[in-house]
């Protein structure tokens, strides 16, 4: 890589988006290629805090241990603690840390032996590079020790992918600030894939497909969200239709094969902010078109930097993912499974306050003793919600 000096800075968002009716089920009761004209590329993502929206860790919910601890303030951030003992970091919303740690039997709360972290912890650092070298900057929380990872990566990719080049051109900022990328790359390569003309990526970071295929939201003016899928090369491979408004965006999830009868399915949340519609997606030649949708849910809290409030995962004793999420208040989480006639609510859980965390699952294994596989979300009346599993 030749540049001089990059800059890469998370890019931050804010919505504003109005209500589109559709006739839905409701919830029960063209890319380019271009060269850069400069060497120097600023901005491209860095992960939020917790990028976790996929995971292959096996969790019965139904059959779970389910605790309610009591926290002083609403949590915004759970992140797993390193070690074999199962524990919590949790950040709230007043620049305090706490932890959550699981001993004799029950889950124990203390304040966390750190200093007050900044409150802007969920703006991602920046990331610098001078010439093959990378350092986090300086912001970042050495004392706490989490990791972020620059961009989607994968080991059998070229490098990570990334955006870059922000604009201000559509100023919608679903996360913050109304900046959006105009086109990415995989990071050592030279040449980028710019967005359509007057249209942005508007993601927070790629996400890889099977294949080392990058799947982005796009977005244009007057024509709202859709999804792009590209190949390795960067050639457009498939995109949906757009969801047809301004200001109209898709929250992509991932994907996975959710049903031992139908293919591999990309799963999105379109408008999340006001009716959101999950959309089950097959591709059709070089189009991605809507197998199952369903009204009534949100993957994402309206001007924050949370893309993880939805999991993909195995949350049943089926053997098959399915996706863990909130309807839309935000005050009961729910177990979508994808059936070959369309999507069944299996399971609901009520947390009886809006849900204020990102939805995080974690795993601890010992030698000689029993794994623990555990799933916590925060909610805002000062709740952790702890569904904990163990097995031999």
């Amino acid at each position: 890589m030749n540049d001089s000096r990059t800059l890469f800075a998370g890019l931050l968002f804010v919505s504003a988006c109005q209500a589109m009716p559709a006739e839905l089920p409701q919830r029960p009761e063209t890319e380019s290629l271009s060269n850069p004209q400069s060497q120097t590329r600023s901005h491209t993502t860095v992960w939020p805090l917790d990028g976790q929206q996929k995971s292959d860790i096996q969790l019965d919910l139904a059959a779970a241990d389910y605790q309610r601890l009591p926290l002083k303030t609403a949590p915004q951030w759970l992140l797993p603690l390193p070690g074999t003992v199962p524990g919590w970091l949790i950040l709230d919303s007043h620049g305090t840390a706490w932890t959550a740690r699981f001993a004799a039997g029950v889950w124990q709360l203390t304040a966390a032996d750190l200093p007050q972290y900044p409150q802007n912890i969920t703006r991602a650092p920046g990331l610098q590079s001078t010439e093959a070298d990378w350092l986090l900057a300086p912001q970042r929380l050495s004392t706490t020790q989490l990791e972020r990872r620059p961009a989607a990566q994968s080991v059998d990719c070229p490098s990570p992918a990334v955006l870059e080049n922000p604009v201000s051109d559509y100023p919608h900022g679903v996360f913050g600030e109304p900046i959006e990328a105009r086109q990415w790359r995989w990071l050592d390569a030279d040449q980028a894939i710019a967005a359509a003309p007057g249209g942005v990526f508007e993601s927070y970071q790629p996400l890889l497909l099977s294949g080392c295929r990058v799947l982005l939201t796009h977005s244009l003016p007057g024509q709202g969200a859709q999804l792009h899928v590209y190949q390795s090369n960067g050639r457009l491979q498939a995109s949906s239709a757009p969801v047809g408004t301004h200001f109209r965006w898709l929250h992509m999830l991932g994907a996975s094969q959710f049903h031992p009868d139908l293919p591999e399915e990309i799963v999105a949340v379109e408008t999340p902010h006001i009716d959101g519609v999950v959309r089950f997606y097959q591709q059709e030649g070089s189009q991605l078109v809507p197998a199952a949708s369903l009204r009534g849910y949100t993957s994402h809290p309206n001007r924050t930097e949370n893309l993880s409030m939805a999991l993909i995962g195995r949350f049943d004793n089926s053997g098959w993912p399915g996706l863990l999420i909130p309807a839309q208040n935000r005050q009961t989480l729910v177990w979508l499974r994808r059936q070959p006639d369309g999507i069944t609510e299996a399971a609901s859980w009520p947390l009886n306050a809006a849900i204020s965390s990102n939805l995080r699952l974690a795993r601890w294994e010992a030698q000689e003793t029993q794994a623990h596989s555990v799933l916590a979300v925060g909610t805002a009346d000062g709740v952790l919600h702890i569904w904990h599993s163990t097995s031999p």
